[in-house]
């Protein structure tokens, strides 16, 4: 008996993390004896601006990597508030957006931020220039806890982690072994995602952060996404968390430099849930690819990815740029014991060519070691070309 089943696999996911700016009403001082510089907790702070940072970073401007520079600085003394004394209130007011959202994006460590802030201006006089107090808000169910030990807690998850992935030597492999990692450990939180209304306080503080996926290992894409990029950053190959959209709503994903060269990648919809499989559909795609489900936002710039070689198809030996069933039985009778069977296409063309042939033909019964199957499930993706067989 054969049982078709054809259709597009994907996972759902929401990305909770909003820039909630609150600006309070200014006070007007006349004194102007204040020395320019950071003040945290009341103590003025050395700052220095570095010339270069990580990706995000790069793209501020001056007055948007001072705030970055203080976020950073303050937040590493345990604190979320910080004065910057001597400047211009309303430039550093307007750049709080894009310098907070660069900080959660670099810093996923700092899970217990809400991603929201507040402002309090001091102006020295009628013009603009004078005192900004910023507050980095904390999601409330951090209040009464103890950031300190939770903090220690990811750390030492992630130090264990990082030793795993380490543990090859391929940056490829290190990569495709914290993405199936990700998938089997991690739990994709369907109940916060459909049921927003009832996730307790510690189910919304955790569903998309680094903390929610490596110590309560349940989490939303931001978790899973942040999660990546968090340990690939540690051992040294530069990933980026990124936001947008896809069909099912807000996302996160990521992009990975390998070999000189940037890729997309969602471990987010590597995870089936349903079939407790791993899905290779999003792992190192090109910008071409990638922008068939998912577009990017547009508050930083994202690299241009056109390289093919890491991407999983290819570079496992399952891509067939032509099919015939000669070739596609070749493969098949290397790859059966698997428990599931995926070749990718390089277009939908071929890709029909093969389904008529192995499903439509009944051909699936002359594949190597099929001659006395009973059923089989299949699942073809249309938007990537990819035929998945499960004898």
């Amino acid at each position: 008996m054969l049982i078709n089943k054809k259709t597009r696999a994907f996972a759902a996911c929401l990305l909770a993390v909003l820039i909630l700016p609150v600006l309070t009403a200014c006070v007007i001082s006349p004194s102007t004896d204040i020395e320019p510089g950071l003040n945290i907790s009341g103590k003025r702070v050395d700052m220095t601006v570095p010339e270069s940072g990580s990706y995000f970073y790069n793209q501020l401007t001056d007055i948007e990597k001072a705030i970055y520079v203080a976020s950073v600085t303050s937040l590493e003394t345990s604190s979320n508030v910080f004065e910057l004394r001597s400047v211009n209130c309303s430039e550093y007011s307007d750049a709080c957006k894009r310098a907070v959202n660069a900080v959660l994006r670099d810093h996923p460590e700092f899970f217990w931020l809400d991603g929201g802030y507040q402002i309090k201006s001091t102006r020295f006089g009628k013009n603009s220039d004078g005192n900004i107090e910023i507050t980095l808000t904390s999601h409330p169910y951090w209040a009464e806890k103890n950031i300190a030990a939770a903090y220690d807690e990811l750390t030492d998850a992630a130090a264990e982690l990082a030793v795993q992935v380490n543990s090859f030597t391929d940056p490829y492999d290190k990569v495709k072994f914290l993405n199936d990692w990700l998938a089997e450990n991690v739990e994709y939180d369907f109940d916060s995602f459909t049921n927003p209304s009832e996730r307790t306080d510690a189910d919304d503080a955790f569903i998309n952060t680094v903390y929610g996926t490596l110590v309560e290992r349940k989490t939303l894409c931001g978790g899973y996404a942040y999660t990546f990029s968090y340990i690939m950053n540690s051992i040294g190959i530069e990933t980026l968390y990124i936001t947008g959209i896809t069909e099912d709503g807000r996302h996160a994903w990521n992009a990975v430099k390998l070999d000189g060269e940037y890729y997309y990648i969602d471990t987010t919809w590597a995870d089936d849930n349903e079939n407790g499989k791993i899905i290779y559909s999003y792992f190192c795609l090109n910008s071409e690819e990638m922008s068939r489900t998912h577009t990017a936002d547009d508050l930083f710039k994202y690299p241009e990815a056109t390289a093919s070689e890491c991407n999983y198809y290819l570079r496992e030996g399952l891509y067939l740029e032509s099919y015939s069933f000669n070739k596609y039985n070749l493969l098949f009778s290397k790859h059966r014991d698997q428990g599931d069977f995926s070749v990718k296409f390089p277009n939908e063309v071929v890709l029909n060519a093969a389904v008529s042939d192995i499903i439509e033909k009944s051909k699936f019964y002359k594949l190597e070691g099929m001659e006395t199957a009973g059923t089989f499930s299949y699942i073809v993706d249309d938007v990537h070309y990819i035929l998945t067989l499960y004898p």
